[in-house]
């Protein structure tokens, strides 16, 4: 076939060369087919025409996957870094501190409270009554400290408390409300009445573990009496004259 072909394309060239002279002549004598040997055996073959060359055999380029590779290998390595700086950095297991007792908390609160000296009234009386109103949410476990007046002094009168606290109580809510919103006048004398009553509700209320209130001494346990104390100096009598 390929034999074929190249007499095919050397056919079109004389033809192509025969169109071009009609007298079938050119510049240097009579034109002899392109690419066909004559009798002196000098014409010049063709060269301007080759054969097809093979299919070249390409590989695969791997050079993508080196690339896939690498970053893998520093993903890994990024991995690695960052947990071995978190084992590192891990920050030591810390115990939560042990809940303050609501009187303890009231009793700091107030004695801070006592420490700062020019404090207007309006402003001892939002802090006064905010350390009552906490320490009543945590010691009876309603939200005291959201609440208006009006909605705490109904929840106050179903609280176990004696009446002179609980009317010490409610009157001094009535008196702090006008001076906190409405700067109503407060002087230094009642100032530290309220002060001295925020104390003493605190400490009336206060709940004694069951081991501080063994400790304490009753008349059942031999506690010292008016009759048997001979520091006194009465002796009892033996109920013969």
């Amino acid at each position: 076939m390929m034999a074929s072909f190249t007499i095919w394309m050397r056919t079109l060239a004389v033809k192509s060369a025969l169109a071009a002279e009609p007298d079938g002549t050119g510049p240097a004598g009579p034109s002899q087919p392109m690419g066909l040997p004559t009798g002196d055996g000098n014409a010049p073959r063709m060269t301007d025409i080759h054969d097809i060359k093979p299919i070249l055999a390409v590989g695969h380029d791997w050079y993508w996957l080196y690339w896939i590779l690498g970053l893998l290998v520093l993903l890994a390595l990024l991995v690695l870094g960052w947990r071995l700086w978190r084992r590192h950095r891990r920050p030591e297991t810390v115990l939560p501190a042990p809940p303050v007792a609501p009187d303890a908390a009231a009793y700091d609160a107030l004695d801070a409270l006592a420490a700062e000296n020019g404090l207007a009234p309006k402003q001892f009386y939002f802090r006064l009554s905010a350390i009552l109103r906490c320490y009543i949410e945590a010691r009876y476990e309603f939200p005291a400290a959201e609440m208006t007046t009006e909605e705490l002094l109904p929840q106050v009168a179903h609280l176990p408390l004696e009446a002179p606290l609980a009317g010490g109580l409610t009157d001094f809510c009535r008196f702090a409300d006008p001076v906190k919103f409405a700067d109503g006048a407060a002087g230094q004398e009642r100032l530290a009445h309220d002060l001295a009553f925020a104390r003493d509700f605190v400490r009336q209320t206060t709940v004694v573990p069951p081991a501080a209130a063994q400790d304490q001494p009753t008349a059942s346990s031999g506690a010292a009496s008016p009759t048997n104390n001979p520091a006194i100096g009465i002796e009892p009598k033996s109920g013969v004259d």
